[in-house]
């Protein structure tokens, strides 16, 4: 009593002890990366599971662009995105910090207006004289007789002393 089935089966019936553990380690495979290849395909066959690798493509050559803003990857040009056309321009063609600063402090149009004096100008609210002015830089110009004015009126007053007077002759 209490004996199983197993009792009355023939020996020759069963695997060996560990033989099913042996089947299954020889359906294990052992995988680990392989340098510049990647896994393209897995498959199952009986059982037993394969790897299939293949070689990593190369990679491109990234050089500098035949054109302003652009980089070569392989033979191709591509635009590198957001870049001005100052990115591409010699920095001595802008101010320096040191130029930025200077400019900032300098005298602007605005700053400069007419003095409250003849012969001055304000800047920023100071009046400056300017050098080497006469008085005549202060006056209208209907002030003045037009240009050759007075050797016309010489020429006129000789014509009409000419005229008034007889010359006689001496003898």
């Amino acid at each position: 009593h209490g004996l199983g089935s197993a009792a009355y089966t023939d020996a020759a019936a069963y695997e060996t002890a560990g033989a099913a553990a042996a089947a299954i380690a020889a359906l294990d495979k052992t995988d680990s990366a392989q340098e510049g290849q990647y896994v393209s395909a897995v498959s199952q066959e009986n059982g037993v599971i394969t790897v299939t690798r293949a070689a990593l493509p190369t990679a491109p050559e990234i050089t500098e662009g035949s054109t302003n803003g652009t980089i070569a990857v392989g033979d191709e040009d591509v635009p590198v995105h957001g870049l001005g056309s100052a990115a591409y321009t010699e920095s001595s063609a802008y101010a320096t910090a040191a130029q930025g600063a200077l400019a900032n402090t300098a005298l602007q149009k605005a700053d400069i207006t007419s003095g409250a004096t003849q012969g001055t100008i304000a800047v920023k609210g100071t009046d400056v004289a300017v050098n080497g002015l006469k008085s005549a830089a202060y006056a209208e110009t209907t002030a003045f007789d037009a240009a050759g004015a007075a050797d016309q009126a010489l020429a006129d007053a000789k014509v009409y002393v000419d005229a008034a007077l007889t010359w006689g002759s001496l003898a």
